[in-house]
This record gives C-alpha cells, structure tokens and sequence, in this order.
C-alpha cells in the first residue's frame, strides 16, 4: 500500500521519490484535525536547519482537500516545503487506540509509507518541536542499532510505582530501560532488513487492549535493542517538571497543549510560538481551544513536582549512571 498522492508533487510515488536527492527524511503522523501542530512541528525544524540535509513530511489518512490546502497556505506563508502523504490506513481501522486514535498508529505502517531509500528517518509526534539544531543528530553513530530514542523517565519506578507492573504485562525484562516513542531516529536500512514495524503491528493485533500500543510494541520488539540519546532529545512533561534540561526537541505529551487558550505552567513561551507560527495562515483558529477542564490539576501536579527534591535527587543520579554506561 502506498500513498495516493503528495501535495504539490505529482501522483506517480515511484517516480517522486526516484528524482528526490535527500537521504534522510523527518515525518510527523497526524489525522487531519491535528494538521496544524504537525506543520508547526516540521516548520521548527526547518528554522533549524532541517530542510538541507531531510525532506519534510506529513503522513495522513485521507486529508479533505480543504485541509490540504490550508497546508499548501502555511508552506507559502513560511517559504518552506512540507510534502503531505495521503495514505488509506484501512488496516488500522479495526485496531484499538485509545484516546489518541489511528494516528498514534501510523508510525507502525512507515516502512509502507516511506521511500526504502533513506538512510535515516526521524519520527516525530505531532506535539514536538525543535529548539535547537538538530543536524548532529543525522550524524552521530548508531552503533549498529535500528533505532535511537529517549529513555521515558515516566516508566521509572523511582516515579511511577505501577511502572514494575506495567512492564511484566508486556513481557519487558525489569532491568531493560523503557524508551518514549515520541521522538525515534530510525537507521532507515537497518529497521527495514529487521522487518521491525511489521513485527509491532502483528504483536499489536495479537491483543484487544495495550496501555501505550505502538510504543508498548515497539519496546517489545526491540527488547533493548536500541541508542539511547540524551533527554535534550526528548524533553517530555514530567523530564521538565523534574529537571532543568535545555531542550533540543520539546515534547507536549499528556493532555495539556501549549495551544490551549490558558496554557500549562511553563508553556508561555511555546504558546507563543504556535502563535506565531499559524497567525496570518488558515489555522489561526487553532489556537482559540479551550483549557480541558483538568489543566487546574495538572498546573498543580507540575509545581509539586519542582519542589520533589528527594525524586529530583534521585532521578539525577539515574541519568548520570545511565549516561556513564549507556
């Protein structure tokens, strides 16, 4: 199964990808109501240089043409190149998901998706973006890994006690670190002769209900078999909350976003940002939701946790070990 059709390119998949001279592609998976945080998501990592060594893409299950172009609108008010790839996610459709929906999804099908002549490919959730440049990133040694990701500090006994319970359920030796799938660099060639994604969606379909579907599988198939990189990579909710962490790629996960009309503790800056990055486009409206009636809690949850001096201590010395012998 291959996409239908690229924005802006033409229609022949084949044929786009044999004229296209990147080796390396950056791609965000959103259904067509989170369009926007998407292209915001590509659109940082232009400004950070991106678009000269990664082409930019969008996976999406069917996009109306409204939406797309809406996406054809941004990329002309930022002078930049996002490539939209319509997909039919069929497959997917009869597969539990949870609150995040078929989206969450995708990334599991990419190998069908993609061109198989990248060498690297960088996932990004829709709800991330870049601070920093990220080119080092593209460069440094897999050590003959399929993949690198961002230890989840959520999954830490040392601050979330159910984690223990959590990892037996999926059959995960205790003593294999648990990474975060919101951000995953992908040694193209290599997940693509380990026939990595097909063997997480079978598992997936292999049972009715997971807590974090694919990125329970995918620890599941690589059973830590994978490059940690440092949390500047992925600075997630609680990674900001507990520790002061200059982030490359900032990570909105959980159910408070910066583009909430009263956003969370700390996101002024990145609420401005998206602010900025779709004022004067056709997603300007985006930023007019609503703060989700338990944002109070999670402001609260966040201050507590910067004064959690003893699990800050902790989790400190957590990193520094893991850093000495990744």
């Amino acid at each position: 199964m291959h996409p239908s059709s690229i924005l802006g390119e033409a229609s022949n998949f084949q044929f786009v990808w044999a004229q296209n001279e990147m080796k390396n592609a950056i791609v965000v998976c959103a259904t067509p109501n989170w369009l926007a945080p998407a292209a915001v998501t590509l659109l940082s990592c232009a400004q950070q240089g991106a678009e000269k060594f990664a082409d930019l893409l969008i996976v999406c299950p069917n996009p109306g043409s409204d939406e797309q172009a809406k996406l054809k609108d941004f990329n002309a008010h930022h002078n930049f190149n996002i490539k939209l790839l319509d997909v039919e996610p069929s497959e997917l459709q009869s597969i539990e998901s949870g609150r995040l929906g078929v989206g969450a999804l995708l990334r599991l099908k990419l190998d069908q998706f993609l061109s198989h002549q990248f060498d690297r490919v960088l996932y990004l959730d829709s709800d991330v973006i870049a601070l920093a440049p990220i080119e080092k990133l593209f460069q440094m040694d897999m050590k003959g890994m399929p993949f690198a990701a961002v230890e989840s500090i959520a999954m830490l006994p040392l601050l979330n006690r159910k984690a223990k319970a959590h990892l037996r359920s999926i059959n995960l030796d205790l003593t294999q670190p648990y990474f975060n799938s919101g951000v995953i660099l992908f040694d193209w060639q290599a997940t693509l002769k380990a026939k990595i994604l097909p063997r997480c969606l079978d598992i997936l379909k292999s049972r009715d209900s997971w807590k974090y579907h694919d990125q329970d599988t995918l620890n599941m198939v690589s059973n830590g078999q994978w490059k940690m990189l440092d949390h500047k990579w992925n600075v997630t909710k609680k990674t900001a909350d507990y520790l002061n962490i200059t982030p490359v790629f900032r990570h909105f996960n959980g159910t408070a976003k910066p583009w909430n009309s009263k956003p969370r503790l700390g996101f002024a800056q990145y609420h401005k940002y998206y602010v900025e990055s779709l004022h004067e486009t056709p997603w300007q409206s985006f930023m007019d939701q609503p703060q989700k009636p338990w944002s109070l809690k999670d402001n609260w949850r966040a201050f507590i946790r910067k004064l959690s001096f003893r699990k800050i201590s902790k989790l400190r010395k957590h990193i520094s070990l893991v850093a000495e012998n990744p």
